[in-house]
């Protein structure tokens, strides 16, 4: 919290990146302490329209609500669009060395680009403004680095009881369960193939590609465990 203002200081989640190679790279995300979308410096008028892949006709997910409009571009591309420039040509297997500050602690872990990525692209993703995951930016306020299938699918399924809980006591729910949630994961997937043709589109290598694939594979799980009731998590509820 600023010193005497009553406004809480922006969130920040900053990824330092080191390859075998020597060369470094380092992403730092902005997210306002109450909203939780991103604060952006300012930028040129070509800036924030992005690369031409970013455009929201260049591939529109089919189930997008957002009017194409000239130069209108896809919040989660045009998010994700510094990334892609930077990792274009790294292959999924390139060894990399990861350290992530929060504003709470400090994470440091050898990886391969993919699963760097993967963490960082679903990151960004969550809060670049698409109306299909909304839903999730909430949990990047908690944002886990390389989080296992496991710690991810407790942190996004507890945020979505959370949020039907505090809706029912607003009136607005008749019941808590996990309904809808497999739901908000299908036109997740949907978004990831979005993305995932786009990045076909410029030719991208696997690097980016494959954190897209996983992060996909991550949203068919929680979709199928949300269907029969997540037995994966009700081993761990005694």
């Amino acid at each position: 919290m600023s010193e005497g203002s009553g406004v809480e200081a922006p969130i920040r989640i900053v990824y330092r990146l080191r390859f075998e190679s020597g060369a470094t790279a380092e992403f730092e995300l902005v997210l306002d302490a109450e909203t939780l979308e991103p604060v952006e410096p300012p930028c040129s008028e070509a800036e924030s329209r992005g690369p031409a892949w970013t455009a929201l006709d260049q591939h529109q997910c089919a189930h997008c609500p957002l009017a194409a409009s000239p130069g209108a571009a896809c919040p989660a591309a045009r998010a994700l669009a510094p990334l892609v420039t930077r990792f274009l040509e790294s292959s999924s297997t390139e060894r990399v060395h990861v350290e992530v500050d929060t504003p709470e602690r400090g994470y440091v872990k050898d990886a391969s680009v993919q699963a760097a990525l993967q963490s960082l692209f679903g990151l960004v993703m969550a809060t670049s403004g698409c109306p299909h995951l909304e839903f999730l930016r909430a949990n990047a306020r908690f944002h886990l680095p390389f989080a296992t299938t496991e710690e991810t699918m407790v942190r996004v399924v507890s945020m979505h009881l959370l949020r039907q809980y505090l809706s029912y006591r607003r009136g607005g729910h008749d019941s808590i369960d996990a309904g809808g949630l497999a739901a908000r994961y299908d036109a997740v997937s949907k978004v990831n193939r979005g993305m995932l043709a786009r990045l076909g589109a410029i030719g991208a290598r696997d690097g980016g590609r494959n954190a897209l694939v996983i992060l996909d594979a991550f949203g068919k799980m929680t979709k199928h465990e949300a269907r029969d009731e997540f037995p994966m998590l009700a081993k761990l509820v005694r």
